[in-house]
């Protein structure tokens, strides 16, 4: 019973609430990240390359305030929407092992409501949130195996 009162409690209004930031972090940076990953492929960026290039300077930034999800948002719109980018992400796991952005479909669909300021993160994506903590984790502990 405790186990589930504890994974009931991550879904307070409170907790959701507290998660935006997650949400916005995880946005920006996974875009961020991929956006690199394209530009390391060395082909045509297209038209979107300005973007993808503003992109790809935000992944090393602090990403987890809504202006600043606002003030990139047509930017992440035209780099996820880019050809190269999108066959890019469908690549992700042959390119780069580590590349975190499981759960960057799920917030990309539905970005316009995550744009807006009154967004509270639902149930979903809480859950999407400690899915990918959880990975982050495993991935932190294999780099520490392989270096050993």
């Amino acid at each position: 019973m405790q186990a589930l009162d504890k994974r009931a409690s991550c879904f307070t209004d409170e907790n959701r609430q507290s998660s935006r930031g997650i949400v916005y972090d995880n946005i920006l940076t996974s875009i961020g990240q991929l956006a690199q990953l394209a530009i390391q492929s060395g082909l045509p960026l297209g038209e979107d390359e300005a973007s993808i290039r503003r992109m790809s300077s935000v992944a090393e930034e602090s990403t987890d305030s809504h202006d600043t999800l606002e003030a990139y948002v047509e930017d992440v719109i035209a780099t996820w929407n880019n050809k190269l980018v999108q066959q890019t992400y469908r690549d992700r796991h042959k390119i780069s092992k580590n590349f975190p952005g499981t759960a960057l479909q799920h917030f990309m669909d539905k970005i316009e409501e995550i744009r807006k300021p009154d967004y509270i993160p639902d149930r979903q994506d809480v859950m999407v949130i400690k899915v990918r903590k959880r990975q982050d984790a495993q991935s932190t502990i294999h780099k520490s195996i392989e270096r050993q």
